[in-house]
């Protein structure tokens, strides 16, 4: 009887070799995301910081440089905030893609799979009948040679 080989094993091999390099990317992907968002969630709190600063002065006598000093720091601090926002936003997308990219590499994966089960159990069945036709070939020479059962 003949060993069961499936034609696609090259294949199969390769697509879970791309399935795992896209889990990795997307691993790289979340970490990214989650730094990100610990990055925009520390500036968001560093620009209140600044807001609470900046109306704890204005109940204070400042001079016009001071002011001007204060403002530039307050914008300096929306746009940090809103930068690492944006760069937060990015990240999801960019997570958000590489998920689909490593559930289409995982269908992929999963397709191959199915077919070399599928031809593996019909190699099996057509194995176990080539094994009971033999068996029974060799019972009915047995039993023609005995003369057993007439």
């Amino acid at each position: 009887m003949s060993p069961f080989v499936f034609r696609l094993d090259r294949f199969l091999k390769l697509r879970k070799h791309a399935e795992q390099e896209r889990a990795e990317a997307l691993g790289a992907a979340v970490h990214a995301e989650e730094k990100s968002k610990a990055d925009a969630e520390a500036k968001a709190e560093r620009l209140d910081a600044v807001a609470d600063c900046i109306t704890t002065e204005m109940n204070t006598v400042a001079t016009a440089g001071a002011l001007r000093n204060l403002g530039l720091v307050l914008g300096a601090a929306i746009a940090e905030a809103d930068s690492a926002k944006g760069e937060h936003e990015d990240r999801k997308r960019a997570t958000e893609q590489e998920r689909e990219r490593w559930g289409k590499a995982r269908v992929e994966r999963r397709i191959i799979e199915r077919l070399r089960t599928r031809r593996l159990n019909a190699w099996a069945s057509g194995a176990a009948r080539a094994e009971q036709k033999e068996m029974d070939e060799t019972a009915s020479r047995i039993r023609t040679a005995t003369g057993w059962g007439t």
